[in-house]
């Protein structure tokens, strides 16, 4: 298999799981606050993807910011560091928002969608840097006590 047909595979894919996420999420919404059963629980893993979705995001717009201002960590820190950046930066434009009267979900949304698209080159190495990170936090031989 070509590397492109992997990844658009891929992105079909999650495309496919977030679709599919997010009609459970809509039918659990429409049920009320006493549903169980099994969409709730995709409702449960659609609440996750959106908040993974969103840190992802938190951390190429802190990842974009700080390459722009010429700083640059090792793997671990550009994540702790350009994820709290990030997410000062976006939670700073929503209160902002907020403030101006601009407080529609559908704003937001666009808002976030927009800063998704400016750090979008940062936000597809996101997985690479979490695992790169990752395997910096590993203690190597003669670290071990």
């Amino acid at each position: 298999m070509t590397r492109v047909w992997r990844r658009s595979t891929l992105l079909l894919t999650c495309a496919a799981a977030i679709t599919g996420l997010g009609a459970a999420h809509a039918y659990v919404i429409r049920q009320g606050p006493d549903y169980t059963g099994l969409p709730l629980t995709l409702d449960h893993l659609f609440d996750l993807a959106a908040t993974i979705g969103l840190v992802a995001i938190c951390t190429a717009l802190g990842r974009f910011t700080l390459n722009r201002v010429r700083i640059d960590f090792g793997a671990l820190d550009n994540l702790l560091f350009g994820t709290a950046i990030g997410a000062g930066l976006l939670s700073t434009v929503l209160l902002a928002l907020g403030l101006a009267g601009g407080c529609n979900p559908w704003i937001i949304g666009v808002v976030i969608l927009a800063v998704a698209a400016l750090s979008w080159r940062k936000l597809s190495g996101v997985p690479a840097l979490v695992s790169e990170a990752l395997r910096s936090m590993k203690p190597r031989g003669d670290e071990r006590g």
